[in-house]
Order: structure tokens, then sequence, then C-alpha cells
């Protein structure tokens, strides 16, 4: 009996942990779609560049990659800072922060995806689909973990 209850308490961790991380990868995923639905409209980047903080005298500079763009839409003019959804990432490394700046310079004519349900969000680039297609991982997890449950609450009939 013991060891039954272990078994079931072991499938109900790998099925939490599995369905939880099953539940961001398709949030993530969904998110990554919604912006590709948005309304593409042109844009001016206004200003690009890397932000530097530091934390403390002994914690290491981090940075982060800045930018403002302006554009027009429902006959308002607004700006943006976002170059993805989720904003921009501090990093350790200069080069990291740099390399989110790929393809973006100041002055230059591009376009950006505007929310229409507030048209104050914009970005410049979609965030990648790539959780939607990791997902079967996850649920590996999420459905091993069902089995054990299963396999521990079924008795075991003797040959």
């Amino acid at each position: 009996m013991g060891q039954r209850i272990y078994l079931f308490i072991i499938g109900l961790g790998l099925s939490l942990i599995g369905g939880f991380f099953m539940w961001l990868m398709v949030r993530s995923y969904i998110n990554a779609r919604k912006t590709r639905t948005w309304d593409e409209v042109p844009a001016m980047v206004l200003q690009a560049g890397v932000q530097e903080r530091k934390i403390g005298e002994h914690v290491p500079t981090d940075y982060s990659a800045t930018v403002l763009f302006g554009y027009e839409y429902g006959g308002r003019r607004l700006t943006s800072e976002l170059i993805t959804p989720r904003g921009t990432k501090w990093a350790k490394d200069r080069e990291k922060a740099e390399t989110q700046l790929l393809g973006i310079e100041v002055g230059e004519a591009t376009s950006c995806w505007v929310n229409p349900d507030h048209m104050e969000n914009a970005i410049l680039k979609h965030d990648t689909k790539a959780a939607g297609y990791s997902i079967w991982f996850p649920s590996l997890i999420f459905i091993g973990g069902l089995g054990v449950m299963t396999g521990s609450i079924k008795k075991r009939r003797l040959s």
C-alpha cells in the first residue's frame, strides 16, 4: 500500500510539473501568434542604443537594448519603446544587448505591428513561436505522470 501511495505522489508531481510547463508554452505560443494578427504600419526609428545599469559596487554592469520609434495609427501620432512584446532583457554582456538591435538603425524607415485594441502597444519584432513546436516534451512528462498515477491505482493481478 505504501508503494502505491509513493508512486501516486511521484506521478502527481510529474503531471503537475509537465502540465505547468505545457501551460507556459501554450501561453507563449498563443501570445506570439496573436501579434501576427496586429496591423502592420510604417514606422521611423527615432532612437536606438544600449542602456547600462549598475546595481551595486561589486555587481557587474548590466546592458539592455533601448529603442524609440514613431508611427501613425488611427489618425494619431504615437511612439513605442518595445522591440518585442515582452520588452528587452538585461544581459551581462554588451554584445548580447547589441544583437537585439540588429537591423534597427536610427532614422530608418521600417514597419511595426500595432495592437488594434491598444494602439499605444506597438512592436518592431515578433516573438518566436518555437514554444508551440516544443510542447511535445512537457506533454510526455505530463502523460508519463498520469501513467504512473494510473498504474499505482490499478490492482495487480497475479497469474
